[in-house]
Parts: C-alpha cells; sequence; structure tokens
C-alpha cells in the first residue's frame, strides 16, 4: 500500500514518516486487542495463586485489593507489549522499504526530474481510474492524501486519551464492584495446586523476562546508534584499517556480548530484532565502511542461531539485485 501510494513521491523523509505513523497505529492496536484480556486473567490468577502458597489466608486479601492490583500491573504490562510490537513493526517497515527509500535518495542527488516508481505503477491496475481526490498525482502525494496517514496517528493519541479515561472511571467505580466472576474458582486451594507453573519463582522470571526484553532492546538500540554516528565521522573505508581499541570496536563488541550472554528463551527474539535492524542500516548505509562494518555484524549474529541465519538469508536473498549489488561493490568479502 505504502508503495502504491507513495510512487509518486520523490521526498524520503515524507514516505518514511507516514509508513511508520500507520504501523505504529496497526501494530499497537493489534498487540493489544490480542494481548489485553489474556494478560488480565493471567495476572489475576498470578496474584490469587500466589496470596496462597505464600500462606496469606483469603479473608485477609480482598477482592477489591486484588482487582487493584491487577489493574494497576495491566496498564505496565501493556505498554511494554505494545512498545515492543510497534518497535518491531517499525523495524519490519524499514526493512521492506529500504530499496524504495534508497531509489529517492538516488533521484534526488542526480536528478531534478520528476519522480516516478514505474514498478510501483505497473503493479497498480486501478490508479487511473481513481476519483481525482485519490488519484496520484506528478510531484507527490497532496496535504488532503498525506491527511490519510496523519489520522493513523491521530487516532492512536485518541485512543490513550480514552484508555485513559476509561482506566480512571473503571478505578472510580470499583466500590461498587465487590465480587469478580470467578474469581473464588481461582482462589481455590485446588486450583492453586493445579498451576505449578504459577510459583513466585516462575512469575518473577516473567516479569523478568519482560523487562529483559524493553531494557536489552533500548542498550542495543542505543549502541546501534552510537556506531551509525561514529561511522559518519570516519574516512577509513574497511572495518579492518579500524584500530582494535578504537571505541566503534567496542561498541560492536558490547553489543555481541549482549546477544551471546542473553537468557536463553529470549536470544532468538533480541538477536532477530537487532539482525532486522543491522539488514535496514545496511541497505541504507551510503558509506562503504557502514557497509562493511554491517555485513561484519550480520555476519557475527547469524553465527549466533541458525534461526536468525536462514531469516536473514531470505531478507537477502529476495531483495532487489541492485540493492545487492551495490552492497557487494561496497563490501568485497570473501563470503
Amino acid at each position: 500500500m505504502i508503495l502504491k501510494d507513495f510512487a509518486m513521491e520523490g521526498k524520503e523523509g515524507q514516505m518514511h514518516t507516514s509508513a511508520h505513523m500507520m504501523v505504529k497505529n496497526l501494530a499497537g492496536s493489534l498487540a493489544l486487542v490480542t494481548a489485553k484480556e489474556p494478560l488480565r486473567n493471567q495476572i489475576l490468577v498470578n496474584i490469587c495463586s500466589l496470596s496462597i502458597q505464600n500462606g496469606f489466608p483469603e479473608h485477609n486479601v480482598s477482592d477489591e485489593e486484588i482487582q487493584q492490583v491487577t489493574a494497576d500491573n495491566l496498564d505496565v504490562a501493556c505498554q511494554v507489549i505494545e512498545k515492543v510490537a510497534t518497535d518491531k513493526a517499525i523495524l519490519e517497515i524499514d526493512i521492506s522499504l529500504a530499496s524504495a527509500y534508497e531509489a529517492r535518495r538516488r533521484h534526488c542527488k542526480h536528478t531534478n526530474s520528476t519522480f516516478w516508481d514505474t514498478s510501483a505503477m505497473a503493479a497498480s491496475h486501478y490508479s487511473g481510474m481513481l476519483p481525482n481526490p485519490l488519484k496520484l498525482k506528478l510531484g507527490g502525494l497532496e496535504p488532503e492524501q498525506l491527511r490519510i496517514y496523519e489520522e493513523f496517528l491521530n487516532q492512536q493519541q485518541q485512543q490513550h486519551q480514552q484508555h485513559q479515561q476509561l482506566q480512571l472511571q473503571q478505578q472510580q467505580q470499583q466500590h461498587l464492584q465487590p465480587q469478580v466472576p470467578g474469581l473464588d474458582a481461582i482462589r481455590s486451594p485446588a486450583l492453586a495446586k493445579n498451576t505449578p507453573n504459577l510459583t513466585v519463582g516462575s512469575s518473577e522470571n516473567a516479569n523478568h523476562s519482560i523487562n529483559s526484553v524493553s531494557e536489552a532492546l533500548a542498550q542495543i538500540n542505543s549502541l546501534a546508534g552510537g556506531i551509525e554516528r561514529l561511522v559518519l565521522t570516519m574516512t577509513v573505508e574497511s572495518l579492518a584499517e579500524i584500530d582494535e581499541n578504537h571505541e566503534i570496536r567496542g561498541l560492536i563488541n558490547e553489543i555481541l556480548q549482549m546477544l551471546r550472554q542473553a537468557n536463553p528463551t529470549l536470544k532468538d527474539q533480541l538477536t532477530l530484532t537487532f539482525a532486522q535492524k543491522s539488514v535496514a542500516m545496511l541497505y541504507q548505509s551510503e558509506t562503504k565502511l557502514g557497509r562493511d562494518l554491517f555485513v561484519s555484524l550480520l555476519e557475527e549474529i547469524c553465527e549466533m542461531t541458525p534461526k536468525v541465519a536462514h531469516e536473514v538469508s531470505q531478507w537477502l536473498i529476495y531483495a532487489e539485485d541492485e540493492v545487492k549489488i551495490c552492497i557487494f561493490l561496497g563490501c568485497p568479502r570473501d563470503s
């Protein structure tokens, strides 16, 4: 859809921003719709089970308190899930559109003529039949057409505001709802004995896993950003020319160490996410050093897990030939 809508849009930044606004809204909304209620029920079960297993009599923990703790933690957990989903969606859309971004960058550098994506136009059989307000025009999308993508961002902001208001109303009305259907069943010792996965250790590990994913991704993205900034300031053309004690090698080693030492249950997810980012940066890099560096990173990453190696191979195989030739010429490697 993005490629067809922006087939005559020569501004890379406009296409980039609009794509991000669309996928952030769709991915975030889908994640919340599919995860919120199961997550609420799981938190409720965990709290009741843990209170029983740790010797708290049922009459000492009221239903209202359990509901309140569930509500307090649900929002935080949903925010983490939404953030991870939107971050992953942005990485994936950037990988999908990397060659389109590059085509627009080259066009802006080498010509002043109107941009025209022939492959996208050829794939669109209906563009000539659209009414004028929706029809593509030379020079790019008009403000009225771009507003469709801006509405994705507005809807997301409105949804967050409505959600906050709803949560406030629910908290104010909780004293009118002393009982939760099924809560007595959750409290029962029989159920607690039949839920071995809800032990104190496993609950703590689950919370730790969520936090670890979020924190690790934030740290890795920060380190990758530092690498990108350093690459732009350097004049050498290959990673082999960089001294072993240089700051950029320290950042690379820190990223690889974080991935290698990650919890086994998280390693594939973290490694795959950073591989996506590395491929996106490889496609977008305008220097030989940048391409050489990200190819080297991808080689190291692919050696960590077979799953990631397979995914990276597929991304590179199905990339446009022009992009692959550019990468190869920029990074002459034995592989």
